[in-house]
């Protein structure tokens, strides 16, 4: 494999975990003389833009991708993927949050045009769930499968979904997201920074403000924890369209107070190692790295049983709920800040598990050996 492109739906507006997938990404392909390429939905924010061109990336901001709404403009995706690949050959071209329909078009005009790299990947970063009859046979899968060579899948659970709903089970592999595991964060600032007392227990959720995050299943399970303790507060990372609604929900319940809105942050890891806990009520997720890296922070964690949840959160980790059961996640959470010495245990087990098998290194590895020698294409 000389060449690999990677299409991302993705407008780095912060210096994140998957920005330094990219930026890793790039190092390992330029230490490997293979040339490394984007296509993205924007311009990425200075400081991810400096390291990309340390590493040889190049790429193309397609800014027009999405409207206002940030729904995809399909149209201008096509015809911005069409001029990346008559700029310049690629060997592999790797999809991520991307939509089905529209790689599906895309990949059959550049076959029509003779501009088709070697290989397609696509990644499947949202979670699929078992499906029913209907969905067996009326499932976008079995479009993609016509225009994808290989999928990625972040679980085992998902990797079953996608078989059952039509697409060939030797054109899968599950590779699980890293995060890189050599940095050191800061500790000792948060509770000044935000002005909270220094005996505060802090809980903390990172996602953006939709609704797939289930940011108002959250709030009301949290707040009668909240509003008991002077000590507790939660700390909510991201942003998004339901901010307005959610300060109003916040407000409603009592506990404005106690919660606070960081926004985006490129110092994620360093609010997780200052926090005692992390939770998120995601109504459906692939694998967010979130979670990977509140135990990487030796955090224990309270998450939905949704995509690959269940399988990285194990019992002496954390405490996986089902999805939409305010209740049970606010018994999840009380358990564990009722006995804060076990919760500590926990993330020093979680922080061990996330070394074992969920490192940026590894899923990289993983992923170049699959894009070059699962696909047909020598390395």
């Amino acid at each position: 494999m000389n060449s690999l492109l990677l299409v991302c739906n993705l407008h780095p507006k912060k210096f994140g975990t998957f920005e330094r997938y990219l930026i890793e990404m790039g190092r390992v392909c330029r230490d490997r003389a293979i040339r490394f390429g984007l296509m993205l939905s924007g311009e990425p924010i200075p400081m991810v833009a400096d390291e990309l061109r340390k590493v040889g990336a190049v790429w193309t901001a397609v800014s027009d991708w999405n409207d206002a709404r940030d729904r995809e403009r399909r149209g201008r995706f096509l015809r911005a993927y069409l001029n990346v690949l008559k700029s310049g050959s690629w060997d592999v071209v790797v999809f991520q949050f991307c939509t089905e329909i529209s790689v599906s078009l895309a990949s059959g005009l550049a076959r029509s045009l003779g501009r088709s790299p070697k290989a397609t990947i696509w990644v499947q970063h949202s979670q699929m769930v078992m499906p029913g009859r209907m969905a067996r046979w009326a499932s976008r899968m079995r479009i993609l499968r016509r225009a994808i060579d290989r999928m990625i899948l972040l679980s085992e659970a998902g990797r079953s979904a996608v078989v059952a709903r039509g697409w060939p089970a030797e054109r899968t592999i599950v590779v699980r997201n890293g995060i890189p595991l050599g940095i050191e964060p800061r500790r000792g600032w948060l509770r000044k920074e935000l002005g909270l007392p220094d005996d505060a227990v802090v809980l903390v959720s990172i996602g953006s403000l939709i609704p797939r995050k289930g940011y108002d299943i959250l709030l009301p399970a949290l707040a009668p924890l909240l509003s008991t303790a002077q000590t507790r507060h939660l700390l909510i990372l991201g942003e998004g369209p339901d901010r307005a609604a959610l300060a109003v929900l916040v407000n409603s319940l009592g506990i404005a107070s106690r919660v606070h809105f960081l926004g985006l942050r490129n110092d994620a890891g360093d609010v997780l190692a200052d926090s005692d806990l992390f939770v998120l009520a995601s109504r459906a997720e692939g694998l967010t790295l979130a979670v990977v890296e509140a135990l990487a922070a030796s955090l224990p964690v309270v998450v939905t049983a949704v995509g690959g949840h269940a399988e990285l959160v194990t019992e002496d980790i954390g405490i996986v709920v089902p999805p939409g059961e305010g209740e049970r996640f606010r018994e999840g959470v009380r358990m564990l800040l009722d006995d804060l010495p076990k919760a500590r245990r926990m993330g020093a087990d979680g922080r061990k598990r996330v070394e074992q098998s969920y490192s940026l290194e590894t899923q990289i590895h993983e992923q170049l050996s699959y894009f070059a020698t699962g696909s047909g294409v020598k390395p």
